[in-house]
């Protein structure tokens, strides 16, 4: 699958998705449990996670890093 701009913080130990872009790019989910905080402070739910993403860099194609990403109710906007 590919999705064309997000932004990766390699250096997080998870990254996040939200749950209509997992789903329009037809992802397959871990099912997890939990919560986090958004930006606002406010608690919202985990959905699921996608362990080892490889994602590819458009300035680097050749680099590719692994990621773990948690897919969470937030707006598609975020």
């Amino acid at each position: 699958h590919k999705l064309s701009n997000c932004v990766i913080d390699s250096g997080a130990l998870d990254n996040v998705m939200p749950t209509k872009v997992a789903h329009a790019l037809g992802l397959t989910l871990t099912c997890t449990y939990g919560s986090c905080y958004s930006m606002e402070s406010k608690e919202v739910p985990l959905v699921g996670r996608i362990k080892d993403a490889q994602v590819a860099f458009a300035t680097l194609p050749e680099k590719r890093v692994l990621a773990t990403i948690l897919v969470v109710d937030i707006p598609p906007s975020y």
